[in-house]
């Protein structure tokens, strides 16, 4: 039943006018199951209900969970690198909505994403070294090659402990080569400038390479440039940027510290990391496992007369070590898949690339990240 007795009147000439006469005006729709053939023919009688373009609602995500903070903050990160859309995030927490009746103290996050032409640029900030240099300077050419824009940005000196970093911060010292998308830029910079420069997706900290697996060398300082960004770079996603082993035969003066053992540098470093990722609540990027993996297969069998990872013994080979660094970012940073990517590294001295070499360390990564 529709009692359309209150409403205006349509008069002969199509316009409207008041009821003059009072009198019951109503419609018996009468069609028993058959619904969508009376809402037919409701529109038909009444019009139909204007109506916002679908397109306009954009995507969303609804779930009701026990969130941790982490989770949550994991979760729009995680939403926003697949979409590469803007977010719209709107949070509500019963105990400081009081919207959910639940006794347990669940969360209901609601993360909307308007449809926009403007693709949301992921950006990433490495307060590192040549380590992090070696990592990101494909970085950039290869999201790119996957239609994914990103600003990748190395805070580099060469050698810098997490020590230095802190005194840096301490002293606002402008030390450090700012490097954009893989290329030095000749400008010297401050950590703290940077951190306020751009609203960062993703930060990340590294020990210097010898002392990465010297614990005590982590402390106060990773601690304090944790909780350093935290205040310059409230809403960026913090990363430890895990470091590697030397080659078996490098000459390093800190390859001493381990004995010249790959393997004893390799397990040291394992075990500081993950000490201070706990203690952090920080995941980890994992390039060092990534690298001894790889050295455990051909071709990069090195200590059987394969190819060397690593350029020096320490740094990474300009095609393969690098390669290999940057799709580790790509498929756990970034959440791309390597397998799909086309991102081929030019020659560095005439040296050949060989493709099905590069589909060996994408297959590595793939299997090694996804699982």
């Amino acid at each position: 039943m529709l009692d359309d007795s209150k409403s205006i009147l349509m008069s002969e000439d199509g316009w409207v006018e008041t009821r003059i006469n009072i009198a019951e005006d109503s419609y018996f729709f009468g069609y028993g199951r058959e619904y969508l053939e009376c809402l037919k023919d409701f529109f038909h009688l009444c019009g139909a209900t204007p109506m916002i373009p679908r397109y306009s609602l954009g995507n969303w995500w609804s779930r009701f969970h026990r969130y941790t903070e982490e989770e949550i903050h994991e979760t729009i990160t995680s939403i926003r690198f697949n979409w590469r859309n803007k977010a719209e995030i709107q949070i509500s927490r019963k105990n400081k909505y009081d919207i959910i009746s639940d006794k347990r103290d669940y969360t209901f996050l609601l993360v909307g994403f308007a449809n926009t032409e403007e693709i949301m640029m992921l950006k990433i900030l490495a307060i590192g070294n040549s380590f992090s240099e070696d990592s990101t300077t494909y970085l950039y050419r290869m999201a790119e090659s996957s239609g994914i824009e990103i600003k990748v940005v190395n805070l580099f000196i060469g050698g810098c402990s997490l020590e230095r970093h802190w005194n840096n911060v301490c002293e606002d010292k402008a030390d450090y080569d700012y490097q954009l998308n893989g290329k030095s830029t000749g400008k010297l910079v401050g950590i703290k400038e940077i951190l306020v420069e751009d609203d960062w997706d993703i930060v990340t900290m590294q020990q210097c390479s010898g002392y990465s697996g010297i614990l005590d060398s982590y402390y106060p300082y990773i601690i304090n440039l944790s909780n350093y960004i935290k205040l310059n770079a409230p809403n960026a996603k913090q990363l430890i940027h895990q470091t590697w082993a030397y080659e078996i035969d490098s000459v390093h003066d800190h390859f001493s510290f381990y004995h010249n053992d790959q393997e004893e540098m390799y397990q040291a470093l394992i075990n500081c990391y993950d000490i201070v990722s706990k203690e952090l609540s920080l995941d980890i990027i994992p390039f060092g496992e990534v690298i001894q993996k790889l050295r455990t297969i051909s071709p990069f069998e090195y200590y059987i007369g394969g190819k060397s990872l690593c350029r020096d013994g320490f740094h990474m080979d300009y095609i393969y070590g690098r390669y290999a660094l940057a799709a580790t970012w790509f498929e756990y940073v970034v959440k791309g898949n390597i397998l799909e990517n086309s991102f081929i590294p030019a020659a560095v001295d005439d040296t050949e690339v060989k493709e099905e070499d590069l589909t060996i360390i994408k297959q590595c990564i793939h299997q090694l990240i996804q699982h």
